[in-house]
């Protein structure tokens, strides 16, 4: 066993070891691959072949059982209202195009490359028109439960060119997310995912980028931290600083909301006690991700429909907190065929199980111990936080870890997938975020950080 892979062992199992160097995370290798000495990119193309489709659709046919009916007079309350799966199912079954939709899904190139063990997949998306344009690289991050298909539509909008300013995108699946390999060894969690995010930017040819990510998975905020001199910028939706004194502060906030933050804020903030129920009434998902993934994970893989209403519950609620309120969870106004995209990625590709593991493996005591959500993150940040936001904080309580925050937005609507939800909002405030980080990094208004 390797020096690097024994010191990550014992870390996980004994929880007392300090943080890794940069160098022994750089060096981690998270899987066997028979790519793995190779650094080559290759073409890829998502492929759903007629076998697994059959299977898919036997699966969805099967009626030998029925479903427990919801209570009478609830939304989603509880989770998937049961009346509405047969018409979901039948959906996907039958008038779901799949030859269609994978032809959406390859609409714009996507490669392979073995980054630390793992074969890695992403997007790869670069202006046409580049003439008085400059070029940047834009690494962009998704969450769960969704993929990279949540940034299709700001695509066309960042690469074109506005202001004398385009980016080459890039839209990786994390690790043992979609079509990325699943790490099979104990101890990859979100700051290890941002090493490899940051090794397949460098694998690329871009050993420096800007970063945009909504965080629910922590990796973005990770590799903020950990990679100052890495990322140039940060532009967040929906973040959360986990840092102590963050929450310190919004504890001690309760005494008298209004010397924390406006009403704007206060409204989703207090009463502390409310909040905190509705929170945790509201985030199982995470709690059994955290701790059991691979047992809600052989459900999930095992009948489509629970994986279907497992996802499409959790990617409501995130976009639109009061949908679960609603009769039909709000499901009334999403497209369905890009509802089911998603799903079938998690459910062909098999992910389910190895995605919630990046939050058993993110969400404990060698997380906590290791204290990267207690230091400070020196790079220019951009934050916006839409009215569903699982978790709404303050702006003094990001103050307290981004050191060079630049803005904070606070949006009366909209969700986690903002991206998905107004692309064209998402698109310009990154040109203007990303703009106004250029222009403090020529000035040197961050001269300090430059030489952190």
């Amino acid at each position: 066993m390797h020096d690097v892979e024994i010191i990550i062992l014992c870390s996980v199992v004994i929880g007392v070891l300090g943080e890794l160097t940069l160098t022994e995370r750089d060096a981690a290798k998270w899987a066997s691959s028979p790519f793995e000495n190779d650094t080559s990119i290759r073409p890829f193309t998502v492929t759903f072949c007629e076998y697994d489709i059959k299977d898919l659709k036997t699966r969805l046919s099967d009626s030998s059982r029925s479903f427990v009916p919801s209570l009478q007079g609830v939304g989603f309350e509880y989770g998937f209202n049961s009346k509405l799966l047969p018409e979901w199912r039948s959906y996907w079954a039958n008038q779901y195009n799949f030859k269609a939709r994978l032809s959406y899904i390859n609409k714009y190139p996507q490669f392979k490359t073995n980054i630390q063990g793992t074969d890695v997949h992403f997007v790869r998306v670069l202006p046409q028109n580049t003439v008085f344009c400059e070029v940047l690289p834009l690494l962009i991050l998704h969450s769960f439960p969704s993929t990279f298909l949540e940034f299709y539509k700001v695509v066309p909008r960042l690469t074109r060119c506005v202001n004398g300013l385009a980016f080459e995108v890039i839209l990786p699946s994390i690790p043992g997310y979609g079509f990325s390999d699943p790490p099979t060894k104990v101890g990859f969690g979100a700051a290890e995912a941002a090493t490899v995010m940051k090794n397949l930017m460098k694998r690329i040819g871009h050993p420096q980028f800007f970063l945009a990510s909504g965080d629910i998975t922590h990796v973005g905020a990770m590799m903020a931290t950990l990679y100052p001199h890495v990322v140039l910028g940060f532009f967040a939706n929906n973040l959360v600083s986990y840092n102590p004194l963050s929450w310190g502060l919004w504890v001690a906030g309760a005494l008298s909301p209004s010397l924390l933050a406006d009403k704007t804020y206060q409204n989703k903030m207090y009463p502390l006690g409310s909040t905190i129920t509705s929170f945790l009434a509201e985030t199982g998902f995470v709690h059994i991700l955290a701790t059991q993934p691979d047992a809600i994970g052989v459900a999930m893989n095992e009948s489509p429909t629970g994986m279907m209403a497992f996802i499409l519950q959790v990617s409501q609620w995130l976009a639109n907190n009061a949908s679960v309120y609603q009769p039909d969870g709000g499901l009334g106004l999403v497209n369905r065929d890009e509802a089911l995209d998603s799903v079938n990625i998690y459910w062909f590709s098999n992910c389910l199980t190895s995605a919630g593991r990046l939050y058993s493996e993110t969400f404990n005591n060698r997380t906590y111990q290791e204290e990267i959500y207690a230091r400070k993150t020196h790079v220019p940040t951009w934050i916006i936080t839409a009215n569903s936001s699982a978790i709404t904080q303050a702006p003094a309580q990001y103050a307290i870890k981004y050191k060079c925050l630049l803005q904070t937005t606070y949006l009366d609507k909209y969700g986690l997938f903002l991206a998905n939800q107004a692309p064209d909002y998402y698109a310009n405030s990154i040109h203007n975020a990303v703009s106004f980080m250029q222009a403090c990094h020529l000035s040197n208004v961050y001269s300090d950080y430059q030489q952190l």
